[in-house]
Formats: C-alpha cells, structure tokens, sequence
C-alpha cells in the first residue's frame, strides 16, 4: 500500500536518486530526534525518569537501526539475500561509527591539560592551556570514571554472540561472492537456522539483562551502593534458591545456604537509616542505651553481617584515605537521624581507638554498635552540606537541573503531567510511525546507489546511513562532553558504549530472526570479522586505563575508515564473502 507513495528508485538519474536519498535521510533524521525529544520529554515525570533513561531512550535510540535491518531482510528470499547487505552495512556502520567519530568528538571537545603525573585538570580554572601540536597531542585528554571500563566489558561480552551464527556458517558457507542462488541460500540455512534461533534467544535475553542493569544503574545513589552487575547475579541466585527451596520441600536437595551478598543487597534497597531501624526492631533494642550497647557486646557479628557493615563503611569513606573522615562521619549521623541530638565530635573520638583521625572498618564495627543503640531523633533536623574530602580531580560543577518548560510552567502538576505525557505520546508515536514509513524505502534507495555506482551496497550503507539514523548522537556527544567535567565525559562515552550493547543484542537479534524465519544464509564473515575487531581494539583502549589522550582518540577515529579497508581486504584478497 505505502509503496505506491514513493517512487521506485530503480532507473532513477544520479541526481534524482542523491536528491530522494537526502529526503528519506532527512526524514530519518527528524524521526530519531522526536524520539529522542519525546522521551526525555518523560524524564519531568519523577515516577518514569529512572525507566525513560534507562530502558525507554536505548530502546527508541535503537528502532531506527533496527527498522533498517527488518526492512532490508523483507520481501522474496533471493532478493532479500541481496538487499539484506544494506542492514549488515546499517548495522556495522553505525556500530563502528558510534565507537569512533563521536568518540573522537568527545575527546576533542572534553579534552583538558595532563600533568606529568597524568592527573587531568578538571579542578582548575583554565581547564584547556596547552596550544603546541604535540602537547596537545601528548598532554591533553579526557578522564573517564570507571563505568566505562565496565561498559566496555559489557560491550565486548554482546559482542560475542555474532560468534554464535558465524562459526557454524564458516562449515556451510562456501565463501562465494556475487548472486547466491535459491538453492545454496537454502542449503546454508539449513546448517544454519538452528544457531541463528540460538543467537536470536541469547539476544533476547542480553537485552533484558542490559536493561535492567541500566534500571539498576539508575535508580538513587543513596539507594544502591554495589553495582548494578552484583544485583543482577543476586536476582538470578535468588530465583536458583527459589527453586531449590522448592525441590528441597520435597527431600531432593538439602536447602542451600544464601551468601552475603543478599544481605547487601537488601540493605542497600531499604537505605541506611530504614536498615537500622529493622535492626533495632529485630534485636527489640530500647531506648536506654547503655542496655543496648550491652546486649550488643554480648554477641559477635555473623561473616555476612560482617559484609553488610563493611559495604556501609565503604559508602561514607572518602575517597582519598579509604576510612571514614569527620566531615564523613556528620553526613553518616545525618542519614541515620541522629544530626543535633549527639556529640558527633565526642563520638567519633571515641570510635577512633588509634587516633589517627578516621575510622576504619574494624573501628567501623564498634561505631555501629553504638550508633545502633542510640534512638534516632524523632524530630526531623535541618539539613546540613556534610563536606566530603575528595581528590581534586574528582571535583566538579554542580549538574545543572533542567527546568520545566515555560508553556507548562503556570499549569497545575496533574495537568502539568497530562500535557507531558500528550506531547511526549505524540513525538515518539509520530518518531515511531516516519521510522517505520521510511526505512524500507531507505533500503531500496542505499541498494540501488550501490548498483549505479558499482560500489557494494554494505560499503554505501556503511557510510550512509548512520549519517541519517545517528548524526544527532554525534552532535550530543560532542556538545556534552564540552562541559569538560569528569562527569560529562562519562555519561557521553556510556551513552555511545551503551548504543553499541543496544546494536549488539537488539539489532543483532531482529538479524537473527530474519535468518531464521525469513530462510537467509549468513553470509557476512568479513563484516562479522570487523565488527568483533572494532570493539575488541576499543575494549582494550578503555580498559588500558581511566584517561585518553588526543593522540588516542585519533586512534580510534582512524578505526572507522580502518574497519572498512580491513572489509575490503578480507573480501579481496582473503576470499571471505
């Protein structure tokens, strides 16, 4: 039916077909805004800001890949065959891409002077002072926190799952180029369709675990004190130990023990201050506290309670020493309610056994006990910026809060979320709808370039179409790494990490799909080669350490253009197809 709304491509003059490429890239383009807009549009709700940044933007980031990829898999399986390189070109270059120009944009926009000690000179008035070439080269750069090395991994881990489709292929493929008849199509998916159900489902089920790391990842900081990956593995131990505990009702199994790491996990979800009155509840302390302390010293403390008292330790020590500082010490009594009703000076001299002016986590122990035998303040006190020591390097601006848009500002905050969640519908549904309208004839125009011009159609897409379906996350990397805090340039780099993990598992499995239910053959071993190879090269740069040099982040940028010459070698003189 929308067919016969755009002209078919095929015949088209050069310049008819540049000109309808640009429409239908334009078009793209103002899709993947709207989404992006109307999502974040959902981020003034308070009740959907933790899902919209963590599940509902990676998600709509990923649609316009991911229609690409659907569109061009569509249709009679010869031609499918054929025009399917569009969605392996869609899917490589703008994974490749997304890993290296917007990367490199961060780097030069955030980048700040290095000392010789290699600190980065985020604290300092003049952030950028170095003009020479090769000082700025060698001595200008960006920090990054370590969610990016941990993003990294996660990248490099989805990664993996092209493995899945592509080793057993090289034993059906015959690594011929040019038209594959029907008959070959189906005799390698056949060897094939199996593991590209088994990719499809290990896809799905990356992409429901990466979600809800992000929901985890996004959720208060003083509500989650160990990391995201640590909870996922205790949900999924939880589940094991439900069902065991089922099958141990029964005399199979014996019921198992749970680790320490459950208790953390609780605690943290409840916060420091509900976590200590459940333990005064649970040991019926009362409000004489010398009784308390009494009954405390009666009894030595279990290996996970142990844990639980160490992640809490661990949450208010500085950052430099690793224990617990005065200043600490005041945003600790804070959080447990017991700010203006104690002697925090008297109390942290009496905790700290060897003077040395902190608490450390043997010290820690005998503080709980008696903080836990203390009742908290009943009265709420006013609160007090607790001063927290930290590195130079690690301290930065204020994060400017955005404000509620002027045109809703006078309306009333039901009607505020009514108008919100009207506009923000609209965006993403209209985002949505153009996606879907002008994907498949996107392909037809990127396949029909590659055959006017006698250049592969994986090459055209490569380059082409991230231009439509990703420039807004190259202008927004750029803009906000800017800002030139250690901050800034963490979240820009995680969000670009974070769309390759979306490519890795969304785009990849919809992929899958195609060669399952569609009856394709993988036939892409030198794409797959330089995908694994891009972010196998950018995992180990990130993790070689928390900073990147200008020099580096030349490096990667050099990896877009390398990964398409290294396709073109394995092609050519390799003879992989």
């Amino acid at each position: 039916m929308l067919d016969s709304l755009f002209p078919p491509p095929e015949g088209m003059v050069p310049a008819n077909l540049f000109w309808i490429f640009v429409c239908y890239g334009y078009v793209l383009f103002l899709a993947a805004n709207l989404l992006s807009d109307g999502s974040e549009l959902l981020l003034f709700i308070p009740q959907l800001a933790g899902l919209v940044g963590s599940i509902v933007l990676p998600v709509l980031g990923a649609v316009p890949d991911g229609m690409m990829v659907l569109f061009s898999g569509m249709g009679p399986v010869e031609k499918a065959q054929e025009s399917v390189a569009v969605g392996v070109g869609a899917l490589a270059g703008s994974t490749i891409m997304l890993l290296t120009v917007p990367w490199f944009l961060a780097v030069l926009g955030g980048r700040v002077d290095i000392d010789a000690s290699g600190k980065c000179a985020y604290s300092e008035e003049n952030k950028l002072t170095r003009t020479g070439f090769l000082e700025t080269l060698l001595h200008t750069g960006i920090g990054y926190k370590d969610e990016i090395r941990a993003n990294a991994k996660i990248m490099f881990i989805t990664s993996l799952t092209y493995l899945i489709i592509q080793l057993p292929s090289l034993c059906a493929d015959d690594q011929s180029a040019g038209h594959i008849p029907l008959d070959e199509i189906r005799y390698e998916n056949k060897r094939e369709s199996t593991w590209a159900m088994l990719a499809f489902l290990i896809c799905v089920i990356e992409f429901g675990v990466y979600l809800y790391m992000q929901y985890v990842a996004s959720l208060p900081e003083e509500a989650v004190y160990v990391s995201s990956a640590q909870i996922l593995v205790e949900r999924a131990s939880g589940f094991v130990g439900w069902v065991k505990d089922k099958i141990s009702g029964a005399g199979i199994i014996p019921t198992p023990n749970r680790g320490y790491l459950s208790a953390i996990v609780k605690a943290q979800e409840r916060g420091i201050r509900l976590w200590m009155a459940d333990f005064r509840k649970q040991w019926k302390l009362e409000d004489d506290n010398s009784k308390n302390k009494a009954l405390l010293d009666k009894h030595e403390f279990t290996k996970e309670f142990k844990e639980t008292l160490t992640m809490w330790h661990k949450k208010y020590t500085s950052a430099d020493s690793g224990r617990i500082t005065v200043a600490n010490f005041d945003m600790l009594l804070r959080d447990l309610g017991l700010d203006g009703s104690v002697d925090a000076k008297q109390l942290f001299a009496k905790v700290d056994a060897n003077h040395d002016g902190t608490i450390d986590r043997v010290e820690f122990q005998e503080c709980f006990k008696i903080l836990a035998s203390l009742p908290p303040s009943q009265t709420p006190q006013r609160r007090r910026k607790a001063i927290v020591t930290q590195p130079a390097e690690e301290e930065e601006e204020e994060e400017e809060e955005e404000s509620m848009p002027e045109e809703w500002q006078h309306l009333e905050p039901a009607e505020q979320k009514r108008q919100i969640l009207l506009k923000a519908c609209y965006q993403m549904g209209l985002g949505t709808l153009l996606v879907l309208i002008f994907s498949d004839p996107m392909v037809d125009v990127l396949g029909e370039i590659g055959k006017q011009s006698g250049i592969p159609a994986f090459y055209i897409s490569f380059v082409l179409a991230p231009l439509a379906s990703n420039s807004s996350e190259l202008v927004a990397a750029y803009n906000y790494a800017q800002k030139k805090t250690s901050k800034t340039i963490t979240i820009s780099l995680s969000t670009l990490e974070g769309a390759a993990c979306m490519n890795n598992t969304f785009c990849l499995g919809i992929f899958m799909a195609l060669v399952y239910f569609q009856g394709l053959a993988w036939k892409f071993t030198a794409e797959t080669i330089s995908i694994l190879a891009v972010q196998m090269v950018m995992a180990l740069i990130v993790l070689s350490g928390n900073k990147q040099r200008l020099l580096q982040g030349l490096v990667v940028l050099g990896l877009f253009p390398g990964a398409l010459a290294l396709v073109y070698c394995l092609e050519n003189y390799a003879g992989l197809d």
